[in-house]
Parts: C-alpha cells; sequence; structure tokens
C-alpha cells in the first residue's frame, strides 16, 4: 500500500536538468534529504509520515543538478554538501541551515559527479564539459570554505563517474578520456598513456585493482 506520496516537482517548482534527474536521495536518521533546487535548495522528509523536516532557503535561486548530496562529519556538524546549478552549498544535518556556500565550482552543461570527502574538512570537486576539478577546505567552525587548488581537464576531469578515492590518491580521467592518479595536491603520478583511453567509461576499484569499462565495451 501507498503510504504517502508528493510531487516534488510540482510543490517546488523543481526545474528538471537535461537528461531527467540522476540524483540520489540520502537515507539518514529515518529522513531522505532531496535537493529539489526552486523553492528549497534541500529537504528533509519524514519518512514514516511524508511530513517535511526542515528546509534549507534558496535565495541565490539555484537549480538541481544530476549529483548527489553527500554526507560528512566536521568541526561538530554532520554536514550535506551538494552541488547545485550555480555552485556548492554545505548544509547542517541537524535543522537544515544552511552553512556556507560557495559559487567557486559549477559546471557548464551538466554536474554529475558527487563530491569526494577527503579528510580534515577538504572536499575534491571534479566534472566533464571542461570544467576539471577542484579542493576545497572546510574552516574549522564548518561555517566556510576556501579553494586550495583547481587543475585543468587535461589533468582531471570526470565526465560521469565519482572519482575513487583510495590510499591518499584519486582516480579518474582526464581529457582526452586517459586514465589517471593524481595526488591529493593536484599533481599527477601516472597516466594510462595515449594508446590506453577510456572516454566516459564507469571504473570502480576492488581488491587494489581498478576495474574500468571503455566507451568500446572493452573491460
Amino acid at each position: 500500500k501507498v503510504i504517502w506520496k508528493k510531487n516534488l516537482v510540482a510543490e517546488y517548482g523543481t526545474v528538471i536538468p537535461q537528461w531527467y534527474a540522476g540524483q540520489c536521495p540520502l537515507i539518514e536518521n529515518n529522513n531522505a534529504i532531496i535537493a529539489p533546487g526552486g523553492k528549497a535548495l534541500m529537504i528533509a522528509i519524514h519518512l514514516p509520515t511524508g511530513k517535511i523536516t526542515w528546509t534549507t532557503p534558496n535565495p541565490r535561486g539555484w537549480q538541481m543538478t544530476h549529483s548527489s548530496i553527500t554526507p560528512t562529519s566536521f568541526g561538530g556538524k554532520r554536514i550535506y554538501i551538494y552541488p547545485a546549478s550555480g555552485g556548492v552549498v554545505g548544509v547542517n544535518a541537524r535543522d537544515g541551515k544552511m552553512l556556507w556556500d560557495t559559487p567557486e565550482w559549477t559546471v557548464n552543461t551538466s554536474n554529475i559527479p558527487a563530491p569526494v570527502v577527503i579528510g580534515d574538512g577538504r572536499v575534491f570537486f571534479c566534472g566533464g564539459y571542461n570544467s576539471g576539478a577542484m579542493m576545497v577546505k572546510m574552516n574549522d567552525s564548518a561555517t566556510a570554505v576556501s579553494k586550495l587548488f583547481r587543475v585543468a581537464p587535461n589533468t582531471f576531469q570526470s565526465h560521469q563517474q565519482t572519482p575513487i578515492l583510495y590510499k591518499g590518491h584519486l582516480y579518474g580521467v582526464k581529457v582526452p578520456g586517459e586514465l589517471v592518479c593524481m595526488d591529493l595536491n593536484g599533481k599527477i603520478v601516472w597516466s594510462s598513456g595515449s594508446t590506453a583511453r577510456f572516454g566516459l567509461g564507469p571504473y570502480l576499484l576492488a581488491d587494489g585493482m581498478l576495474y574500468v569499462l571503455s566507451d568500446k565495451g572493452e573491460l
């Protein structure tokens, strides 16, 4: 049976992004955390009842992207980080209040990869469409962020997949589709080279091995 049902597009004036929605709801503390954009940048829906637990205002009018909300804990707070259409926001998980936002990171067509929490208040963002990648760091109270570095797409990017963090390194791709390993200071450690390109294909890590599927279906 249907316990409750909501039309978030109609209720919040959500603008559905190109190629439809790709955001994965975050389930935590009996709430579904969703970033609809429009009238609310982020909301928490109480799962047993469908009632709204809290709402994050959207003064800049940022819209939904394909990226998903990433949770982290820092500065004594539980924080939900979300790359919206016009920048990134950090929201207090307790009450939905905005802790910080920055317009420094956007993807001009479609923001898909989720943020990667590095540790010590650092968060990594990347995307396709010549956006490259960027690392930020939250201040000690998690009320503001500062940019640590930004790299060009021919150094690191990831059009669709969320990069992999493993033993102090980030794994992803760069233009024109080479697999790369980058350290946490934005320096490339190795590249698969011009003869081993993977394009937009997905990748994962298991037992110390990277498994990559190319655009041609080659594993």
